[in-house]
C-alpha cells in the first residue's frame, strides 16, 4: 500500500491482521516509505510476532529529516509505489484507488474520499501474486527491522492488549459498521452476483522506479494494448486529471472521429491538491471547445440553508452527510473493457509512480460504470 494510516481504520485492519498471525496465517506487509513514521512504533511491535514479515519501499535515507532527501535526493525519492493490493491465500484480491485510512472507507467526521475498489479471483490473481512478488523481492523494498529498528518483546503483548481495549470501547460503532457492511454485502450479491469476465491484472514493474522498465513492463502500454484504441466511447474518472497538451491532443482527435469522451475530475472546492487542479484547468477551454464533456466533483459542505447560487441553479449535490468530499476513484471504459486501479490520469501516474489495476472485459459491467 501507498498509504497506511495510524488511525481508525488502519489500526482496525492491523488489528484483524493480528488476529490472523494468531491462527497460523502468514502475513507479508509492503508498505511505500512515503506513509511516514507515525506507524512505526506499531510496525516495530508486529514484527515481533512470528507470521509477520514487514518491507518498507524506496526508503528514505534521513527518516526524521526527510527535507534532505528532498535536497539531496530528490530523482529517487520521488518515486513512489502508488499500488493498492490485498491477496488472500492467492486466489481472492482486492484492487482500486483506495489507500488504508478512515477518509477511504466513510469513518472520518470531517472528511472523505469517494473511491472504487474491485474484488476479483481468478487467473489474473496469479499474475497480481507474480506481481507482489516482484516488488517484495525487489532491491527497493527493505526489511523494515533495518529502518525502524527492534523492540523488546513484551511490546507486541502491549500492542494486542491495546487493541483489545480499543475494540471494546469502540465495539457498538465497529460492530454497527461490520453488521451494515455485511448487510449490504448480502443484498449486493442477491441482486448483482459476481459476474465471470475474462480479466487482466496490469502493473508497472519495480523497474519504472529506477528508469530501466521496458513499454510491456509498464502499466500504461499493457492496458493500451489489451484495451486499444476506442472506437465509440471513452468515459473516465480521474481523481488527479492533468491530460497534459499530448494527451489533450489524443482526446480531440477521438473527437474529431465522433467517438464521444466524457471525463469526470475534482473541482478546485474538492480537490485536494490544489496544484493539480492548477495544471488541469490549462487544458480545461480546449477539451471544451472541442466536445469533451467535463464533469466536476463537487464538495460537501453542512449548511442551515443553501446560498442564492444554489437556489437559483439547483446545482447542490450532499454526499454522504460529510463535511467535504473528495473524489479519489480512478477507472474508465472504453467500448465494453473497464479499467479499476489506482492509476490517474496525469505525468506522476505515467512517468513517476508504480501503479497497478484490472482491466475486465464486460459490457455488463461497463454499463453499470457509465
Amino acid at each position: 500500500y501507498y498509504i497506511w494510516t495510524n488511525d481508525f481504520v488502519g489500526n482496525l485492519i492491523l488489528h484483524e491482521l493480528l488476529k490472523a498471525a494468531d491462527r497460523g496465517i502468514k502475513i507479508r506487509l509492503l508498505i511505500d516509505d512515503q506513509n511516514g513514521i507515525k506507524l512505526d512504533g506499531i510496525l516495530r511491535s508486529l514484527l515481533q510476532h512470528t507470521n509477520f514479515e514487514i518491507r518498507l519501499f524506496n526508503p528514505y535515507k534521513f527518516r526524521y529529516l526527510r527535507i534532505f532527501d528532498y535536497l539531496f535526493r530528490f530523482k529517487k525519492v520521488n518515486h513512489r509505489m502508488h499500488n493498492k493490493l490485498i491477496i488472500a491465500d492467492a486466489s481472492i484480491a482486492v484492487t482500486g484507488g483506495r489507500n488504508i485510512s478512515s477518509e477511504y472507507f466513510e469513518a472520518s467526521s470531517k472528511f472523505q474520499f469517494t473511491d472504487m475498489d474491485i474484488l476479483f479471483y481468478g487467473h489474473a490473481v496469479r499474475h497480481a501474486q507474480a506481481v507482489f512478488a516482484d516488488f517484495w523481492e525487489s532491491t527497493l523494498s527493505v526489511n523494515a527491522t533495518d529502518i525502524i529498528g527492534t523492540c523488546a518483546e513484551h511490546h507486541l503483548k502491549a500492542l494486542r492488549e491495546h487493541y483489545e481495549q480499543l475494540h471494546h470501547e469502540d465495539h457498538s460503532l465497529t460492530e454497527d459498521k461490520l453488521y451494515d457492511a455485511q448487510s449490504y454485502l448480502k443484498e449486493l450479491l442477491e441482486h448483482n452476483p459476481i459476474q465471470w469476465s475474462k480479466a487482466h491484472f496490469v502493473a508497472d514493474s519495480p523497474k519504472k522506479i529506477l528508469g530501466t522498465a521496458t513499454q510491456h513492463e509498464m502499466l500504461y502500454g499493457q492496458v493500451m494494448s489489451i484495451m486499444g484504441k476506442p472506437k465509440q466511447h471513452l468515459e473516465l474518472a480521474s481523481a488527479y486529471f492533468v491530460p497534459t497538451q499530448q494527451g489533450t491532443y489524443y482526446l480531440k482527435q477521438l473527437r474529431v472521429e465522433g467517438i464521444k469522451v466524457r471525463a469526470l475530475t475534482n473541482s478546485f472546492a474538492a480537490n485536494d491538491v490544489a496544484i493539480v487542479h492548477a495544471f488541469y484547468s490549462q487544458y480545461r477551454i480546449e477539451m471544451l471547445k472541442n466536445g469533451i464533456e467535463l464533469y466536476e466533483f463537487k464538495p460537501v459542505l453542512e449548511r442551515r440553508r443553501r446560498t442564492w447560487y444554489e437556489i437559483v441553479t439547483g446545482s447542490v449535490i450532499p454526499a454522504k452527510g460529510k463535511n467535504k468530499s473528495s473524489l479519489h476513484a480512478k477507472f474508465f471504459d472504453v467500448d465494453g473493457k473497464v479499467f479499476i486501479g489506482s492509476f490517474n490520469f496525469d505525468p506522476r501516474s505515467t512517468y513517476l509512480n508504480t501503479e497497478v489495476g484490472l482491466v475486465i472485459e464486460s459490457s455488463q459491467l461497463q454499463t453499470q460504470i457509465s
